[in-house]
């Protein structure tokens, strides 16, 4: 197994914004400063939700150590002589464990979150492994761990939810203990992980790692070098005792967890509910139908094969299950049990197939209509939170309508619901690729947040992963919410015309919006220092190759505000370093009568449409062109002022590095020099999102430019 500790690091790079203070990524110029609270372009917040939707990690009130032992196993006990610190100890297999993480103050050791009352329930944490157990005692081995887990009854894809304590973990993701080795998480602020430090080194794919990492968002463990993949330089202890007695104690039975029972559909159902049935006009596929208080749902996961879903492969939308005991069998299909798993975009069918009601939602915030059909079958529709926040009021709250929508059967570790109105919730997985414990469904939450169901729960939690399920509810009008496209400007108060540049002869559209008279196009005028091209002039496409000036030019920031003062004074001397004093205008490499905006100038652009409001749709989907965005990430163009994916030119040592591909992002400089005096601001679009973003990057950047009048 590939060791997701690594991956993780990866995964959240890749999702950072483009221009985020942390991102070195090659998605977007590097980035040495950020917008000052003042000036910040897109501010985060959260939608006013229901007071359980919130999605935030609750991690429980632990109030003493013993609150994470297992009152069903029989522990020893082992006393410390140097501190006379009493441990439960387990036996588990031919292995003798303390069943608590070590408390010895051992130079260098110290306490989770700086509070001390942290070691007395969770123990001490520890960066070195040489003599800080007991005596007779050890830290374990990386053979000695592996025995332990398989000893928890499966192989390298062990379940660590045999391992974690049954209380203290983030709401959902507390463990069975079935042997009672009783891990604890980090603490009381960390209570999504908890990690384990091995003496020796565990080498994978070049990889040398000594701790093994329990991650509370599944049910796995993964090898780390360090806790610090998960934010801590420390880690938790459990020793192993030196003599083995000879006698076996308990272990998990691997046949008591089948990696596949081989339900059909209509095992899941209750037969004591009358169920009614939905033809899906599209494919064909029928389901079964159930009225839930006032509400009418779909009985049973969607399977409808939505083909612009491009995010996961066929074998991850239709979950493919392997026998991890059995190698060499053939893995199932599921999705004629359990339907199909769906990404938040493909579910808000962000491409709009069906209508418009989620387009452009991706995996970022969006702002869909109050209804949203998504990719339901016709009269059908994506339920929104009100819409769930009503079916778990009807099945008495939040906190137990996970018991009473479950399935009666196919829950692990007898976590069966009792299926009280034929809602049968199967335990049907995510994108974790597991069956039997746990599953969640989309929500057209603007956050892309969904509902979990889990084994260990008899409630229902908001959380967010790659895919999910989807099950419809009855009731579909569609609802052009006008404002939602056009936030603040009416098109018709909108004035179109031309500018044509006395320096070249070349004519732009140009778009008045509010008081703003804007060009509608990219400056394509060719700003050149001297007879060649350079760093301090410009560059387009078609000096590098035949594709054309579609795109316009990419100017650096000292070519943007003329610096050579080749038509004003205004940028006079201004270069890739050194403070640079500019006037309130600035023509800079503009046609007479227009200058190069400020960022104030953008923000006052953006202010009058509205757009900029986490509660209001982002900026790009009302300016950005229909068509030439990657990711599905095109926009509307209500105003026709048509950004286009033009991406940037890169410059290295004054040397053209390369214009980077376009279709992925569009970039504009401003006139606003930057904190750092090599840094200027510019405003950027992106193909992933619809926001719009605002930092200040390197000068030496070849950007777009769209001139205002005067």
């Amino acid at each position: 197994m590939r060791k997701k500790a690594h991956l993780l690091a990866a995964t959240a790079l890749a999702t950072l914004p483009l221009f985020s203070a942390c991102d070195d990524s090659s998605s977007g110029p590097d980035e040495t400063g950020s917008l000052s609270s003042t000036e910040e372009i897109a501010v985060s917040s959260s939608s006013k939700e229901d007071a359980y939707a919130n999605g935030v990690t609750r991690c429980p009130e632990v109030k003493s150590k013993s609150q994470f032992l297992n009152p069903n196993i029989e522990y020893g006990e082992l006393i410390d002589e140097r501190d006379g610190r009493v441990y439960k100890t387990v036996k588990i297999s031919k292995q003798t464990w303390m069943a608590e993480n070590l408390n010895y103050a051992q130079q260098g050791s110290y306490c989770a979150d700086k509070q001390d009352e942290n070691c007395e329930i969770y123990g001490r944490l520890y960066r070195v492994w040489d003599s800080i157990c007991p005596e007779g005692w050890h830290i374990p081995s990386v053979s000695e761990l592996h025995e332990l887990l398989f000893a928890s009854g499966k192989n390298d894809q062990v379940d660590a939810i045999m391992l974690k304590s049954k209380f203290g973990w983030s709401e959902g993701n507390n463990g069975m203990d079935t042997l009672g080795f009783s891990l604890a998480p980090l603490s009381s602020q960390k209570c999504g992980y908890a990690t384990l430090l091995a003496s020796g080194v565990y080498s994978y794919n070049g990889y040398n790692d000594n701790s093994i990492i329990f991650s509370g968002s599944d049910y796995h463990y993964y090898w780390g070098a360090t806790a610090s993949d998960f934010g801590s330089e420390g880690n938790q202890v459990r020793c192993v005792k030196d003599e083995e007695d000879g006698e076996d104690g308990p272990k998990v039975n691997p046949e008591d967890f089948p990696f596949w029972s081989g339900e059909t559909k209509d095992d899941f159902f209750n037969p004591s509910i009358e169920y009614g049935n939905l033809t899906d006009e599209r494919d064909g596929q029928t389901y079964r139908t159930v009225q839930v208080g006032e509400q009418t749902w779909m009985a049973e996961n969607l399977n409808y094969a939505y083909a612009i879903d491009t995010l996961f492969e066929s074998n991850r939308a239709c979950l493919s299950v392997s026998n991890t005991y059995d190698p060499q069998t053939e893995p199932v299909q599921t999705c004629n049990v359990f339907g199909r798993l769906y990404s938040y975009a493909a579910a808000m069918d962000s491409a709009a197939v069906f209508g418009n009601d989620g387009k452009g939602c991706s995996a970022s915030k969006c702002s869909p209509n109050s209804q949203v059909r998504g990719i339901c079958p016709e009269g059908w529709r994506l339920p929104n939170n009100d819409d769930w926040n009503a079916l778990f009021k009807t099945a008495g709250g939040a906190n137990v309508a996970g018991k009473k929508l479950k399935s009666r059967i196919g829950w692990n570790f007898n976590g069966n619901g009792t299926d009280d109105y034929g809602f049968s919730v199967t335990p049907s997985g995510t994108d974790a690729k597991i069956l039997h414990y746990h599953t969640a469904f989309w929500s057209t939450n603007p956050d892309t947040k969904g509902w979990y169901f889990s084994f260990n729960n008899d409630g229902v939690y908001p959380g967010n992963t790659m895919a999910m399920h989807i099950r419809c509810i009855k009731g579909y009008t569609h609802v052009e919410d006008v404002s939602k496209y056009i936030p603040g400007v009416d098109t018709s108060t909108v004035v179109h015309g031309t500018l044509t540049d006395e320096r070249d002869g070349q004519t732009y559209r140009t778009v008045k919006i509010a008081d703003q008279t804007w060009m509608a196009e990219n400056l394509n005028y060719n700003y050149q220092v001297g007879d060649t091209l350079s760093i301090y002039g410009s560059v387009s496409h078609k000096d590098i190759s035949d594709t054309g000036e579609v795109y316009g030019r990419y100017y650096t920031w000292p070519a943007a505000v003329d610096s050579a003062a080749l038509f004003s004074d205004g940028g006079r001397g201004c270069s890739f370093s050194g403070k640079c004093d500019l006037s309130e205008k600035v023509r800079g490499v503009c046609p007479t009568g227009w200058h190069l905006p400020s960022l104030f100038e953008w923000k006052t652009l953006f202010s009058a449409l509205k757009c900029e409001s986490p509660n209001k749709v982002d900026c790009g989907l009302l300016l950005k062109s229909k068509n030439g965005w990657g990711f599905n990430g095109n926009g509307e163009d209500y105003y026709q002022f048509t950004i286009i994916p033009s991406n940037l030119a890169e410059w290295k040592n004054k040397t053209l590095r390369e214009i980077r591909t376009s279709g992925f992002g569009a970039y504009f400089w401003t006139s606003t020099p930057g904190g750092d005096s090599r840094n200027a601001f510019q405003i950027s679009f992106s193909a992933s999102n619809q926001k719009v973003d605002g930092a200040e990057v390197s000068k030496t950047y070849g950007m777009s430019i769209r001139c205002i009048k005067d």
